[in-house]
């Protein structure tokens, strides 16, 4: 899967770096929403819930046909997330709220698909990603093991809204990780995420 994943995300920008032109580049800044899921061989008591992140970034849009093209972007990312305890196996303990946190450094091509209108222009993207730990902020014994880079892809939905004096697009992305981050004897965290970002093309 890690294999298939490189090798996507190599051609994609190979397709890139090979256009005639750009199409356009631009800045996006919006919230990401993080989930995890803690998975133990044993009874499990920390279900973390999402907290709203922050993400911003840029992006230059390749291969300008009339309804593709491709976009590479580079981001910083926040992805969050929290649980409250108040109680380990039934018994009542003070009330103490875990924190998991992670900034990333995010690297994606993504094919855009475009249903160009008068006014607006609704598209589809999808395409693998990597991510990068740039600060790491856990509750944990064992920090150490968490995993610094991350492959999987995103897919999602937008629209650019070209007003002639300004070109502005609003998107909601759903990013996948593909391998864990984190695997021990007992326990396996997966990930996944919400993007929803405005942007602008400068």
């Amino acid at each position: 899967m890690k294999k298939l994943l490189i090798v996507g995300f190599i051609l994609v920008l190979c397709t890139a770096s090979q256009a005639q032109f750009i199409r356009g580049y631009g800045l996006k800044v919006g919230g990401t929403v993080a989930n995890q899921v803690w998975d133990y061989s044993g009874q499990s008591f920390i279900e973390p819930d999402g907290k709203v992140g922050f993400n911003i970034g840029g992006f230059i849009e390749f291969l300008d046909l009339p309804a593709i093209s491709v976009v590479g972007e580079v981001n910083y990312v926040q992805k969050r997330a929290e649980e409250e305890i108040n109680s380990v196996n039934g018994v009542a303990i003070p009330n103490t709220t875990y924190e998991f946190g992670d900034d990333y450094l995010n690297i994606s091509a993504l094919a855009k698909l475009r249903f160009s209108m008068v006014v607006i222009a609704p598209y589809i993207v999808a395409g693998p990603k990597i991510d990068f730990s740039l600060n790491r902020e856990i509750d944990s014994d064992f920090n150490d093991d968490f995993k610094n880079a991350r492959f999987g892809f995103k897919v999602g939905v937008g629209t650019e809204v070209d007003l002639k004096v300004i070109h502005l697009l609003a998107e909601f992305i759903y990013d996948y990780d593909a391998n864990s981050l984190y695997t021990g004897d007992d326990l396996e965290i997966k990930t996944n995420s919400f993007d929803f970002r405005i942007g602008i093309y400068l």
